[in-house]
């Protein structure tokens, strides 16, 4: 996404939105009516050397299951976060403004988006693990039912 400017996150720009427990939301393509997680309880937010590192406990909605697909298929690779620059001292510019830091930002949503302004993101791994999971429930839950039936038809023969 071609923002007219060059966008650096400086290391430490998430600390303290992240230190003063900011209210995060984890949403699908920044959009409010699909909501994929919540902090503290099932979103977590890291800020390391890289950027910042969030996971999400995916719900069983038609979102969560839709994110899961598309970033299984690779169709969804990037993530994005929403923020508001904290004041005059959150940001800098270069001369001819085509150049911004983000110094310290209130941090509201992160997501796995289709069109990333920042090409080097991916949400890719832990919903990867999460489909991987979900397979295994769902194949536990097979077994069981195979189970029951099982048990039922003997309870039958008796």
């Amino acid at each position: 996404v071609d923002m007219g400017f060059r966008e650096i996150i400086r290391p430490g720009a998430f600390d303290d939105s992240l230190a003063e427990g900011a209210d995060v939301r984890a949403l699908f393509n920044h959009d409010s009516s699909q909501v994929l997680g919540r902090t503290p309880d099932t979103l977590t937010l890291e800020a390391n050397k890289r950027g910042l590192k969030y996971s999400a406990e995916l719900p069983d909605t038609q979102a969560g299951r839709d994110v899961v697909t598309l970033v299984s298929r690779g169709d969804v690779r990037g993530s994005s976060f929403g923020f508001q620059v904290r004041g005059f001292e959150g940001e800098q510019w270069n001369d001819d403004y085509t150049e911004r830091e983000l110094l310290s930002v209130d941090l509201f949503d992160v997501s796995p988006v289709t069109f990333p302004a920042y090409p080097a993101t991916e949400s890719t791994l832990a919903i990867r693990c999460m489909q991987e999971w979900r397979e295994a429930v769902r194949a536990n839950l097979m077994a069981l039912n195979r189970m029951r039936l099982t048990v039922a038809e003997a309870e039958a023969r008796v």
